[in-house]
């Protein structure tokens, strides 16, 4: 329980301005003990959590500001977004000493795949993997949105009760408070990965969840103020840099692409005919793409190159284009769940 002077001590490191996003404040000592208090106002309460400061957070000096520059100097001089995050996630590593960090990317169908990651040398890796969009909610993005930092010291922690000083009965809104306990589904998800410290770190883009930085520990770990907001940082920077380096590889796609065409169109003009032009040269219909397949129907024949479906399906699509679509261009990233004959194939 808080005393008077425990009181007195707080409006001194308190914050003049305190909004919804939480604020980490200075160490302070509680009965004997020192606590990371961390503070914001929602509703018009004033919510505070205390966590107890370890030795190793009192020592910590993984998050220092000459430490931080030097990484940033580093993530300036990557070229791809895939190139940052690597590098992020290693920065993400070294100040706060998880066992595994990952940068988890949401595609366009709400799926996830993980796009960087480091580890522990003797962990299985866990890089290009890809999740269903059902493994993380819409109600949990939501909350990834409302408070860019989670964080789960011990699977096995005991749940702390609420004390409530004000006369308010009204149930209080946690969705920004850093010690929320998670869903028991969610502790036994880690539990059966032998996890038991984790903490996440949104990527927020364009006010969109764009990603996150997922952290895993097989032991209970505590990350120090200090660490979590060096974190935040590169979190905040990674969002401001992918945009940027979005458009840029977008623009080298696109001039690779027009040199490839312009190499097609001279072959065809050259070749005996326009399947040896586009799939026998040595600049053929892939080159460049990122595709790992393509096909042509042309007066009844089918030309291929690297994998695609047999000719059978390929003149069925043929036909199920033919009748379907009207556009002289389709594109489609979920042709399985349109076209009947490739989703039996899965």
């Amino acid at each position: 329980m808080l005393s008077e002077s425990d009181f007195v001590q707080l409006q001194k490191i308190l914050p003049q301005q305190l909004e919804a996003n939480p604020v980490y404040m200075s160490a302070m000592t509680i009965g004997g003990k020192a606590f990371e208090p961390i503070a914001h106002r929602l509703n018009g309460n004033l919510v505070l959590e205390f966590e107890a400061q370890t030795d190793e957070a009192r020592d910590y000096s993984g998050g220092t500001y000459s430490q931080l520059r030097g990484r940033l100097n580093g993530l300036n001089q990557t070229a791809t977004v895939e190139d940052f995050c690597a590098r992020a996630a290693d920065a993400v590593r070294d100040f706060t000493g998880f066992d595994r960090v990952m940068v988890y990317r949401f595609l366009d169908d709400g799926a996830g795949q993980v796009i960087a990651e480091a580890r522990r040398d003797d962990l299985e890796a866990f890089l290009g993997l890809h999740y269903p969009a059902s493994d993380i909610p819409q109600q949990a993005r939501r909350l990834y949105l409302l408070n860019p930092i989670r964080i789960l010291v011990d699977v096995e922690s005991a749940r702390a009760d609420l004390l409530n000083f004000s006369d308010d009965e009204a149930p209080l809104d946690m969705s920004y408070t850093a010690l929320r306990a998670m869903s028991p589904i969610h502790l036994e998800y880690l539990r059966n990965m032998g996890v038991r410290a984790s903490m996440s770190i949104s990527i927020i883009k364009d006010g969109a969840l764009w990603g996150l930085f997922a952290c895993h520990h097989h032991t209970a770990r505590y990350v120090p103020h200090a660490a979590r907001m060096a974190t935040e940082f590169l979190a905040h920077l990674l969002s401001l840099q992918v945009g940027t380096k979005v458009q840029s590889e977008q623009f080298e796609y696109s001039i690779r692409l027009k040199d490839a065409r312009d190499a097609l169109m001279k072959n065809a003009g050259e070749a005996d005919d326009i399947q040896s032009g586009l799939f026998e040269a040595h600049i053929n219909l892939l080159t460049n793409l990122e595709a790992d397949g393509a096909a042509l129907l042309f007066d009844d024949e089918i030309q291929t190159v690297g994998q695609t479906p047999g000719e059978e399906k390929i003149r069925e699509l043929a036909a199920w284009l033919w009748e379907n679509e009207s556009d002289e261009v389709s594109e489609s990233h979920r042709l399985a769940s349109q076209f009947a004959p490739f989703a039996q194939e899965e």
